[in-house]
C-alpha cells in the first residue's frame, strides 16, 4: 500500500506543479481575499448592533460621599460626563460606554454610580426632527446641545415618530446591509476565479502527469504487461491521477482557507479578552 505520507513523493509531484505556480499562487490570493471578507461580515454585523441598533446611554449619578469608586469614575470618564439641569446627575454616551471595561461597570453598577437605565441620544438635525421634540416635550431632557430620551418613553412613542427619532440608525443599519451585499457579490466573483484559476493549473498539471506516464508505460518490455494486471494499470492512469488532481485543487486550497479563518478568529478572540482585562 506504501507510506501513508512520502516526501519524497511530494517532491516528485511537484516539479508538475512548478510550470503553473503563477496560476496557484492566484489562487491562493484569491482565498486570502475571500477569508478576509468572510471575516469582514461577522464585524460590519457587530458594528451595525454596537452603533445602530443596540445603541444607548446611561444615566452617572455622583453621591459626593468620596468614595474610591466614585474618585474612580471621575478620573477616567470625567470629560466624556454630560451634565444635566440636576447637580450631580449626568449622562455617559454611547461611545464611551463602548470603551467602557465590563467589570469595570458592574463595578460602577454594584456601587450605585452607574444606572440600569437606559436612554437614547438624540440631535435634532431636520424640521422634523425640532417638531418631534415639540410634539413630546417631556419625553426628552437636555444635555448641552444633545437630548435624551428613555428607553421606557420610547415604547410610547407611535411607529412614525419612532422612525423618525432612530432615522440615523435606520439608514445606518443600510448602509451596512449594502456592504455585506457588495461582500457577498464580491465573495462571489473571488469564489468563481479562484476555482477556475486552480482548475486551470489542476488540468494541466493531470494532463502532463498522465502524459509522462503514458509514455512511461510505452517504453517498458511487454514482459512488464504479462506480470502486472491491466486494471491496475488503467487505475493508475485515471483514477490515482484524478485523486492527485483532486488533492491539489480541492484539499490543499480549502486547508489553506480554513487555516486563514482559524487565524482570524484567533486574533479577534485574543484581541477582545485583551481588551476586557
Amino acid at each position: 500500500m506504501g507510506k501513508p505520507y512520502d516526501l519524497k513523493l511530494m517532491a516528485r509531484l511537484g516539479r508538475f506543479l512548478r510550470p503553473y505556480w503563477a496560476l496557484m499562487g492566484l489562487s491562493l490570493l484569491f482565498v486570502l481575499l475571500m477569508a478576509a471578507l468572510d471575516l469582514l461580515i461577522p464585524y460590519l454585523t457587530k458594528e451595525a448592533i454596537d452603533r445602530h441598533i443596540v445603541i444607548s446611554a446611561r444615566e452617572v449619578v455622583f453621591r459626593e460621599d468620596g468614595s474610591q469608586e466614585e474618585k474612580r469614575l471621575r478620573g477616567l470618564y470625567g470629560r466624556d460626563l454630560l451634565p444635566t439641569k440636576e447637580r450631580g446627575r449626568f449622562f455617559l454616551p454611547p461611545d464611551v460606554l463602548r470603551t467602557m471595561d465590563r467589570r469595570e461597570m458592574e463595578v460602577f453598577q454594584k456601587s450605585g454610580l452607574l444606572s440600569e437605565d437606559r436612554y437614547y441620544l438624540f440631535i435634532p438635525q431636520r424640521p422634523e426632527d425640532e417638531e418631534l421634540l415639540k410634539k413630546y416635550p417631556t419625553f426628552f431632557e437636555k444635555s448641552d446641545s444633545r437630548w435624551f430620551i428613555s428607553f421606557d418613553r420610547m415604547k410610547e412613542l407611535r411607529k412614525e415618530d419612532l422612525h423618525t427619532l432612530r432615522r440615523r440608525d435606520v439608514e445606518g443599519v443600510l448602509r451596512i446591509a449594502f456592504l455585506v451585499v457588495l461582500i457577498l457579490i464580491a465573495n462571489f466573483g473571488l469564489s468563481f476565479f479562484q476555482v477556475y484559476a486552480m482548475e486551470v493549473a489542476g488540468q494541466r498539471m493531470m494532463h502532463d502527469l498522465r502524459m509522462n506516464v503514458f509514455s512511461h508505460l510505452q517504453s517498458l518490455p511487454v514482459s512488464f504487461f504479462d506480470k502486472n494486471p491491466v486494471g491496475r494499470l488503467v487505475t493508475r492512469l485515471t483514477n490515482d491521477i484524478q485523486n492527485v488532481h483532486e488533492m491539489f485543487t480541492s484539499v490543499l486550497i480549502h486547508l489553506f482557507k480554513d487555516f486563514l479563518l482559524l487565524i482570524g478568529i484567533s486574533s479577534s478572540f485574543f484581541a477582545s479578552t485583551g481588551s476586557s482585562h
